[in-house]
């Protein structure tokens, strides 16, 4: 399981967030620096989130939180909105998590009974590019 979130900040750093699932994290920040996003997707560790991907781990789901840490000064206040977003931030989690999924399916995304976890994953991509392109023309 992979949970983005707040991963739309202009100045977005996204460290290890320390409860998940480490091999999880190892293939995405590889993927990350591969893609040379080692600059957001930083191998530190962050802090310890109490997020969505909490019950995937205790059910033993390999999961991870991308998450940006520290949060944001917007986060949880009236300018939380979507024009606060950065098209870049977006687009580079995108093409991560979008290589990620397409290189790695054979190892994390699962096999049936679950292939609708497969679809909800790969279907969250368009989401992002169009978020991207929506804010790029903006500009």
């Amino acid at each position: 399981m992979i949970l983005l979130d707040m991963v739309g900040d202009a100045n977005l750093v996204i460290p290890r967030e320390v409860s998940s699932t480490n091999s999880l994290q190892d293939a995405i920040w590889t993927t990350a620096k591969d893609l040379d996003n080692d600059d957001i997707f930083v191998d530190s560790p962050g802090a310890s989130i109490l997020d969505d991907h909490r019950p995937f781990l205790d059910a033993g789901i390999p999961a991870v939180d991308l998450i940006h840490y520290p949060f944001p000064e917007t986060w949880h206040t009236l300018n939380d909105t979507p024009e606060n977003c950065d098209p870049n931030s977006l687009q580079a989690v995108g093409e991560v998590v979008e290589t990620f999924l397409v290189t790695n399916s054979d190892s994390y995304l699962p096999d049936a009974p679950f292939p609708s976890v497969t679809i909800v994953l790969i279907a969250l991509l368009p989401v992002f590019t169009v978020a991207a392109i929506r804010f790029r023309r903006r500009e």
